[in-house]
């Protein structure tokens, strides 16, 4: 409830999307919540994947004085460089110009699988060239669809290995402009530069 009418009232996000749509949205317990809407309307459950769910606990004990009355700045400032989310992973450092690190939340109240990957790197806005020498050293896993043609042009050609050589899979295209980062709720929004880097901790023995 918190976070649908935090995003709401500052109009930030995909706001739009709720806005105007939901006639109630009440706690039936601590971890469900019932909406009612204020007229039929199919896609609001898909619509929520793109809600980001808050610490309301941890949003306002970090206020500023803002223009939202009681509410202050409704966290806003302290979000711009922390994580208050609750999802599957958790922001250990974030520089909106260049750089996100994100790792499992042990905490998930759903867990977080075995096989995902331990650290999550954002990195925005990279340049073609180093989109490319990325690419060929295997430390991209996902990028947007919005680079530059060489670098589709250098993709669609056919890779050429050596015997014995470990061939790693093409990176995959992301099909939006900008995402949101929901993989951590973590109500950041990516570039459309985004490349994404999957990785695994080095193991312990």
């Amino acid at each position: 409830m918190f976070s649908l009418n935090r995003m709401a009232i500052m109009g930030t996000g995909f706001s739009f999307l709720f806005r105007g749509r939901v006639e109630t949205a009440e706690a039936v317990d601590a971890q469900t919540v019932r909406f009612t809407l204020k007229t039929p309307f199919a896609p609001f459950l898909a619509n929520l994947a793109r809600l980001p769910i808050l610490d309301s606990r941890l949003v306002m004990a970090n206020k500023k004085d803002g223009q939202y009355g009681a509410f202050g700045d409704y966290g806003q400032e302290f979000l711009m460089a922390h994580d208050g989310g609750s999802g599957a992973y958790r922001i250990e450092s974030h520089n909106p110009q260049e750089l996100t690190v994100m790792a499992k939340n042990k905490t998930y109240f759903l867990g977080v699988p075995d096989a995902a990957p331990d650290i999550v790197r954002l990195r925005y806005g990279l340049d073609a060239a180093t989109i490319r020498a990325l690419i060929s050293r295997g430390e991209l896993d996902i990028a947007s669809q919005w680079m530059a043609p060489e670098v589709k042009r250098a993709l669609a050609k056919p890779a050429r290995h050596a015997i014995g050589q470990r061939v790693r899979p093409r990176p995959v295209l992301h099909p939006d402009e900008h995402q949101e980062a929901a993989v951590g709720r973590c109500a950041l929004q990516a570039c459309s530069g985004l490349c994404v880097r999957l990785q695994r901790r080095p193991s312990a023995c």
